[in-house]
């Protein structure tokens, strides 16, 4: 059958997507853990906004604002580096407020940035892996094929 097909074909990317994710997520966590350094950020002079509106039937529209600028942080090694990164709200209103905010950055690829106290969080990505993997291995292996 056609649609069973298609199903089994949408799972098994599914899988491999989040397979995917689960491990570039923890060898990022691990590379931050290993090489991460903190550096202060220069402040911004300027951010752009992005204003996302979702509207519902019934209910009040759902209005999501995201800012982003491009920061730039000087490493260890006196080496200038800028990044274009979204900030989070408590982020921009440190930099509103013109404070210290620093950034963590991996020494050995300085352009992988992240804010300090950030972490990839892997566990829901490996969840969603292992559950594609039982439905993926009981649709293949028990699953009853229709000879049309």
């Amino acid at each position: 059958m056609v649609s069973r097909f298609f199903f089994k074909l949408f799972i098994v990317v599914l899988m491999i997507w989040t397979g995917y994710e689960t491990v570039t997520g923890f060898f990022e966590n691990r590379a931050f853990k290993k090489y991460g350094k903190t550096a202060e950020t220069e402040q911004i002079l300027k951010y752009e906004q992005t204003v996302h509106t979702t509207k519902s039937r019934g209910h009040s529209p759902d209005v999501r604002v995201v800012n982003e600028a491009m920061i730039s942080f000087m490493t260890a090694e006196n080496l200038k580096i800028s990044v274009n990164k979204k900030l989070p709200q408590d982020i921009m209103e440190k930099y509103q407020k013109h404070e210290q905010v620093n950034i963590e950055y991996v020494s050995t690829e300085p352009q992988t940035t992240r804010w300090v106290g950030e972490r990839r969080d892997v566990r829901g990505d490996f969840l969603v892996f292992l559950v594609l993997a039982v439905i993926v291995f009981f649709s293949f292996f028990f699953g009853k094929e229709s000879k049309d």
